[in-house]
């Protein structure tokens, strides 16, 4: 199964905006990660999105001043389990209202 690539990170104020490559087929959503560690050890959150054709998600009412990391990957339901591509590289941004790339 083929990972996906992140392509931007949008910070605001309180809210950051993530852009990746859609996959184009053989998958049946994203799972995104987001930690303010960047090995993913602690206060990890997690998002899974279920439609396939999807490029981007925001997240709102995030902490001004903090850094966050996120990672993601595809899935595919395959009976009653789902099926996990590779993580993608991890980007990291820290909310400050400026733009930053991974």
């Amino acid at each position: 199964m083929k990972k996906t690539k992140i392509k931007d990170v949008t910070t605001g104020r309180s809210s950051l905006k993530l852009k990746w490559k859609k996959v184009k087929s053989g998958i049946d959503g994203y799972e995104i990660q987001y930690s303010d560690n960047k090995k993913f050890k602690n206060r990890t959150g997690s998002i899974l999105i279920s439609k396939a054709s999807a490029t981007s998600k925001k997240f709102k009412h995030i902490k001004y001043g903090k850094k966050f990391y996120i990672r993601m990957r595809t899935y595919k339901n395959v009976g009653k389990q789902k099926v996990y591509s590779k993580w993608s590289k991890k980007a990291s941004a820290k909310l400050n209202g400026l733009k930053v790339n991974k």
